[in-house]
């Protein structure tokens, strides 16, 4: 699937997102486990793409979208789990997806409890 902008790449991956967010909260459901205890969050770094998730108004610029990828409104409208807005330098997924700088690797290694084991 091509996207013609970075807004519409991110809206759609919102959407990919909040499938898996569903998927997590059937698999409580089967494990008998009380969703509403968790609070999931879906973190976004491209405001645009989380401005049009948020807001039902069209836009011209956006109406060659599908129709599937508005369903995240109806989503967030149920308040199963959280939008924000993460600066692109605090986005954490980066520690899975990026090759980064030695100081903000120990940052996000840090701030994830993930410490070294010494070697014997």
């Amino acid at each position: 699937m091509v996207s013609s902008s970075s807004t519409e790449a991110e809206y759609k991956a919102l959407y990919e997102g909040t499938q898996q967010i569903l998927w997590f909260q059937k698999l409580f459901n089967d494990l008998s486990l009380v969703w509403s205890k968790f609070v999931l969050s879906l973190l976004g770094n491209n405001q645009p793409a989380i401005a049009m998730a948020k807001n039902p108004m069209s836009l011209a610029r956006t109406m060659h979208i599908d129709i599937k990828f508005h369903w995240i409104r109806e989503q967030l409208s149920k308040a199963l789990f959280h939008l924000p807005y993460v600066p692109t330098t605090e986005m954490h997924a980066d520690l899975l997806t990026k090759a980064l700088h030695r100081v903000k690797l120990q940052t996000f290694l840090s701030q994830a409890s993930i410490k070294s084991i010494p070697s014997v």
